[in-house]
């Protein structure tokens, strides 16, 4: 039997309840949106909680921040504001600025200009972020398959956060607050915050908003016995990492089959969370041993590297409905 196009995806689209897309074979960028609730919310609510939590999510990465560079190793903030301007639109950048400013200056030491810079730098990259990510339709979540990926990589962890590092620093050199010989490790520092900021934030909120909480795609037995497979190589790169001294490196070779595992039974969010984890626990080693941290660039290469694999793995879980010799 044979079924036109349009006709089934108009099935495939009555079955797919509202402000909330499951996981099915028609897995494109139209059929995916926010929540109900996103859609709802007055403009009120909304810029209050989006200025509330990006805020705070200013502070925390400030709190985080190297002393010596007043660089924080990953900002948050970057991530929080992108999704909230993905999610509902240009219009909450006026308030996201005031905010960045406002807790900046209370914890900041640079001047107020230079923080209002500053500031200005990062929300003009959520900005121009949202608009190469979404073009001309704004407000549609993101997908990450192969083409959605890549397009993610080269403009999040790539183009903007260098562009916005340079122009920063620049501003920060022309003003004599920073040294020359200084200039190539802050925009190196700053470059790699942004993005991983971006990296673990942005999927996170992306996917648990559009799918939901992690949940198994396939028999959990099935799903537990093949983790519990992966617990003996793993215990054995861990074992070699920590003998070698180098307790970051087991934890990312040592989680990288975890990963994966929540990539193809859990499928996005679990692949999403999982990469925030195992963010969470490397800047937290970093931080509580820096005797033995690994250097940021490490860091963010190995955070950037398994999590684009991860994401494009849970993607390509879903069948895809149009067979490969008509693509």
């Amino acid at each position: 039997m044979f079924v036109e196009q349009g006709t089934f995806k108009s099935i495939m689209n009555t079955a797919i309840p509202k402000g909330r897309v499951p996981y099915t074979s028609l897995h494109a960028m139209d059929a995916l949106q926010w929540p109900e609730w996103t859609r709802r919310a007055s403009y009120t609510a909304i810029a209050v909680m989006a200025g509330l939590l990006y805020g705070l999510s200013v502070a925390v990465s400030l709190a985080l921040a190297n002393v010596s560079l007043s660089v924080s190793t990953i900002w948050l903030a970057s991530g929080v504001g992108l999704a909230a301007v993905l999610i509902w639109g240009y219009w909450l950048l006026p308030v996201l600025l005031p905010v960045h400013i406002m807790v900046a200056v209370a914890m900041g030491s640079v001047g107020l200009l230079n923080q209002a810079v500053m500031a200005l730098v990062a929300v003009t990259e959520m900005a121009v972020a949202a608009r190469l990510l979404q073009g001309a339709a704004m407000r549609r979540p993101l997908v990450f398959d192969l083409r959605g990926t890549a397009c993610f990589a080269l403009i999040c962890l790539l183009l903007v956060p260098l562009c916005g590092a340079l122009v920063a620093t620049g501003w920060l050199w022309l003003r004599g607050v920073i040294e020359a010989p200084d200039v190539p490790v802050i925009v190196h520092n700053w470059w790699l915050s942004v993005v991983l900021g971006i990296l673990v934030v942005v999927p996170l909120i992306n996917h648990w908003l559009v799918h939901g909480a992690p949940r198994f795609h396939s028999r959990r037995r099935d799903a537990f016995w093949v983790l519990l497979a992966l617990m003996v190589p793993s215990g054995l790169i861990v074992a070699y990492q920590l003998s070698a001294g180098s307790p970051v490196q087991a934890l990312f070779y040592g989680a990288l089959p975890a990963l994966l595992w929540a990539a193809v039974f859990l499928r996005e969010t679990g692949a999403a969370t999982a990469l925030a984890l195992l963010a969470a626990a490397a800047l937290g080693v970093n931080h509580g041993f820096p005797e033995l941290a690994m250097p940021i660039w490490g860091v963010g290469a190995h955070l950037a590297a398994f999590g684009l694999m991860a994401h494009v793995i849970a993607s390509s879980q879903h069948p895809s409905p149009i067979p490969l010799a008509d693509r």
